[in-house]
């Protein structure tokens, strides 16, 4: 049995969720100018410690230029023949400044591919930024602002990730060095308190792959506090690994669903989530030393499309008059909602 059969499906409907991938940003990284210039300095193993640790990482993450990045998001849940498993691997390619961003999402159920899908976003000259959707066989091309560029692939910003993160951690324990990704890194634990867990899972988009956007606080109430992991350079400060298993808090919007969908005709036959797991790891190579990839030239020659705000509007019931802009809206949907498992 599938995703779409279960209560996951209800609480895009019932709990009435909508298009736009995340919340807005819990950190502001374009006003970074002094933390840049803090963790530009040199750094010794010395001034790590539990105490500066997060502190020095997020000053780091936010100085970033440039990085590579596997983002991969499982998904365990009971099916009718046990334990299924949905993944989504995410490709990330970023540079901060002039903005060009490379994502190739890979989506399996139990093993089997299901779908693809890939962006690009460059940024000109003259500041003007442009996102490249691939839909079909066909690629799509309309301009974008930073603000619906974040409603649209914010999840997969892994710089603004991971600044979520590191902005709600307490408990934060250091342990001696591993490796990690090939670098000498100390291993750090620490916990995201449970009245901090909705706004990082909202404006991370952290449930995103799986279709569940726009969601509210009071979907998760009874979530506990949330474990993290994350590795640090032992030279440069900077994260080259986090993860952490949002699956509680998974159950619980599920479960807030599943409720609601009880007393709804279409959905009162549907059956109750069983989420075992809903790990989410980011493994960070080649920071400041990623460089920018020509862009295809079948990319960059794909049709043009109008802005995303006129064409989610009109995905949402609001006539912009532009026939075209539906595919579009279709095309830049699939980033939300099209890896939710097959039927």
């Amino acid at each position: 049995m599938t995703l779409r059969k279960y209560a996951v499906a209800a609480c895009v409907l019932a709990a009435m969720l909508s298009f736009t991938a995340c919340g807005q940003s819990s950190g502001d990284s374009s006003q970074t100018s002094s933390q840049a210039a803090t963790s530009s300095q040199a750094l010794s193993e010395d001034s790590f410690s539990a105490e500066n640790i997060v502190q020095t990482a997020l000053d780091r993450n936010l100085a970033q230029k440039s990085s590579t990045a596997k983002m991969t998001t499982e998904f365990k849940f009971q099916g009718d023949d046990g334990e299924a498993t949905a993944v989504v691997a995410t490709d990330i390619k970023a540079i901060t400044e002039p903005v060009f961003k490379h994502i190739l999402m890979d989506v399996s159920q139990n093993g089997e591919q299901y779908s693809t899908s890939e962006f690009y976003v460059d940024e000109a000259e003259n500041g003007d930024m442009t996102l490249y959707i691939s839909y079909g066989d066909e690629w799509y091309k309309m301009p974008v602002t930073d603000a619906e560029l974040f409603a649209v692939l914010g999840q997969y910003d892994v710089r603004e990730v991971t600044n979520i993160v590191l902005n709600s951690l307490t408990n934060v324990t250091v342990s001696g060095k591993e490796d990690a990704n090939g670098v000498a890194s100390y291993k750090v634990d620490a916990v995201i308190p449970a009245a901090d867990v909705p706004d990082v899972i909202i404006n991370a988009g952290v449930f995103v792959a799986n279709g569940l956007t726009n969601l509210y606080e009071e979907y998760f109430d009874g979530v506990s506090d949330m474990p993290v992991t994350f590795y640090v350079d032992a030279k440069t400060g900077d994260i080259v690994k986090l993860s952490f298993d949002a699956g509680e808090a998974f159950q619980i919007v599920s479960d807030y669903a599943y409720n609601i969908a009880q007393g709804i005709d279409e959905y009162k036959d549907s059956q109750r989530l069983v989420v075992n797991s809903y790990n989410v790891s980011i493994d960070v190579t080649d920071i400041d030393k990623t460089e920018k990839e020509e862009i295809p030239t079948d990319v960059t020659e794909g049709q043009e499309l109008p802005g995303l705000s006129e064409s989610i509007d009109e995905a949402n019931g609001v006539s912009s008059g532009v026939e075209s802009s539906s595919a579009a809206a279709s095309s830049a949907s699939s980033a939300n909602s099209s890896q939710e498992t097959a039927e």
